[in-house]
C-alpha cells in the first residue's frame, strides 16, 4: 500500500457508551477552569452547540468534507470589517471559506457578548430588556440594523442556553458575591 494512501491521523475521540464524538484540547489549568464554568454548565465535558462561540470555533477549525456543509445565503450580504493582519502571517493565505467562518465566529461573538451583558445585568436585579436596550446603546448599534425587539427576541431564544436562569438556582461562588 503506498504511504500516500493512508488516512490522516485524526484527533477526533468516540465515546463508545454516548456515541458521542468529540475533541481533547491541552490548555492551562486557569482556561480549563474558566471554560468548564462558563461552556459546561456543571458537567465534565462541554457540550459545544453552533450557537455558542465555542461551537462556531470548533466547527471552523474541522476539516470538514467538501460541501458537507449548506451556507446560508445571508452570509453573503452585510458591512465588511477590515482587520489588519500580524506581521506573523504576512505571507500566509485565506480562503472564502475561512472569511465565511470568521464571519459567523464574529456573529457567535457578538451574541456571547450579548448573553454576557444580559446575564450580569440580571444578576444586578435590572430588567433583561432594559439591560438589553442598554447593550445596544453602549455599543451605538444602530436601530435600523437590529432593533430592541428583535435583540430581546434573541435574548429570549439564547436565554433558555443558560446553564442559570434562576436566581434562586445562583451557586454559592455568585450569591456570596451578590451579598457582598
Amino acid at each position: 500500500m503506498p504511504i500516500h494512501s493512508q488516512p490522516p491521523v485524526s484527533f477526533i475521540h468516540v465515546d463508545h457508551v454516548s456515541k458521542d464524538r468529540y475533541i481533547e484540547v491541552l490548555v492551562p489549568g486557569h482556561v480549563r477552569q474558566f471554560m468548564m464554568m462558563e461552556y459546561a454548565g456543571g458537567r465534565d465535558t462541554i457540550r459545544a452547540t453552533q450557537n455558542q462561540l465555542i461551537g462556531a470555533i470548533v466547527v471552523s477549525a474541522c476539516e470538514k468534507v467538501p460541501y458537507g456543509r449548506v451556507r446560508s445565503r445571508k452570509r453573503e450580504k452585510g458591512s465588511k470589517i477590515r482587520i489588519v493582519l500580524p506581521t506573523d502571517v504576512e505571507c500566509s493565505h485565506i480562503s472564502q471559506k475561512t472569511l465565511i467562518d470568521l464571519a459567523v465566529i464574529f456573529e457567535k461573538l457578538f451574541f456571547e457578548k450579548l448573553r454576557s451583558f444580559v446575564t450580569c445585568g440580571f444578576y444586578v436585579h435590572t430588567s433583561e430588556r432594559n439591560t438589553v436596550d442598554l447593550f445596544l446603546q453602549l455599543y451605538d448599534i444602530n436601530p435600523d440594523d437590529w432593533d430592541l425587539d428583535a435583540a430581546y427576541a434573541c435574548w429570549k431564544r439564547y436565554k433558555s442556553e443558560l446553564v442559570i436562569t434562576d436566581r434562586k438556582n445562583v451557586p454559592d461562588r455568585f450569591s456570596k458575591k451578590m451579598q457582598k
